[in-house]
């Protein structure tokens, strides 16, 4: 599961660059045909998502055209009331899995149908134009890609880590700016690291990355703001640096899931540092 086997697709190299979405590019009959074959798998892993969940579910119906998609949500034990609010959804597919957002993300993938897997986290809501970036992806040598970051908050930290998603540097890659591949490629991949507990999103993506065709697209994801206003900004940023450059020196998982429950834990009240309020 650590590196990607060969798989039949042509690569030509993985510098991220953006994929136009105009029509001009592969013609209006072009993206029809396209259009008319595609089928493409949503992933979303849940665990007490009731806050969320029914909002972006509505609006994947809304941007996506019926019949061309199917959702999977993949929950890991919700307490809350996520799974009776999932059931208002007779189109969704239902995996009950163990908790864990890699375990979650493998299951969902493992009863897919698309030749094409876009793994969405419960509180992030796509780009409208969402069908359009994926059909110009599909119709290119692209294997795997990802959207740039938008949070729902004004806060100027959070505007300079979305500005910052913008580059191709592996410390901007999670799994909120949401990751649309191949279904063979993730296949090839072995998918998420079932052993990690945090980072698996970076890990895949640095992952892929390296070995297929990558790219970066021309819109934004939004999502939510909601663990920045529980530890404040500064806060949560600072910790999430140094996780990931402690992960970069080459500190194992088991510490570092401990430092992190630790430095973050999970009954922390909403953050009161005026300087770090929204």
């Amino acid at each position: 599961m650590g590196s990607c086997k060969k798989v039949n697709t042509d690569v030509v190299g993985h510098k991220i660059s953006p994929v136009r979405t105009t029509n001009r590019a592969i013609g209006e009959t072009g993206l029809e045909l396209l259009a008319q074959k595609a089928i493409l798998s949503v992933i979303i892993p849940t665990w007490n998502e009731e806050q969320s969940i029914a909002s972006l579910l509505q609006y994947l119906e809304q941007i996506i055209p019926a019949n061309h998609y199917e959702i999977i949500v993949c929950d890991g034990g919700s307490t809350d009331q996520t799974l009776a609010i999932l059931r208002q959804f007779p189109k969704l597919r239902l995996v009950q899995s163990p908790l864990g957002r890699a375990r979650q993300l493998n299951a969902g993938a493992s009863v897919a149908k698309g030749q094409w897997l876009y793994f969405l986290h419960a509180d992030t809501f796509p780009p409208p134009d969402l069908w359009e970036q994926f059909l110009a992806v599909k119709a290119t040598q692209t294997d795997a890609a990802c959207f740039s970051i938008r949070f729902d908050s004004e806060h100027p930290l959070l505007r300079f880590c979305s500005w910052c998603s913008k580059f191709n540097w592996n410390g901007f890659r999670y799994g909120d700016q949401s990751l649309l591949v191949r279904r063979e490629v993730f296949d090839a991949c072995g998918g998420y690291r079932e052993e990690l507990e945090i980072m698996e999103g970076n890990e895949l993506i640095g992952r892929l990355d390296r070995r297929v065709n990558f790219r970066l697209l021309p819109a934004e994801v939004q999502t939510s703001a909601r663990k920045y206003r529980q530890y404040g900004p500064v806060y949560l940023q600072s910790v999430y640096t140094l996780i990931y450059l402690l992960s970069r020196a080459g500190l194992s998982q088991g510490p570092l899931v401990q430092l992190y429950r630790f430095l973050l834990p999970p009954t922390a009240p909403p953050s009161k540092n005026v300087l770090e309020s929204f």
